[in-house]
């Protein structure tokens, strides 16, 4: 289970990356939605889940996310 500051930091992510949901730390239905959208996207298995794959394909994007401060 991620903690809320991971999941703070994948919903900015997935925020920044134009995968919107809300910034609020939980793994909420529009925060599945989201990753949902994004491992289809990325030809990853829809899970919704933050499964290590989709972790670091995330990862492996943060020079298009970090640092960046998208608000809904």
């Amino acid at each position: 289970m991620m903690e809320s500051l991971d999941m703070h930091r994948l919903q900015l992510a997935l925020n920044a990356l134009g995968f919107r949901c809300e910034m609020d730390g939980e793994l909420s239905d529009t925060t599945v939605a989201a990753i949902s959208e994004f491992q289809r996207n990325y030809r990853l298995p829809v899970t919704g889940q933050p499964d290590a794959e989709t972790l670091e394909v995330i990862a492996r994007l943060k020079h298009a996310w970090e640092g960046k401060d998208y608000l809904i």
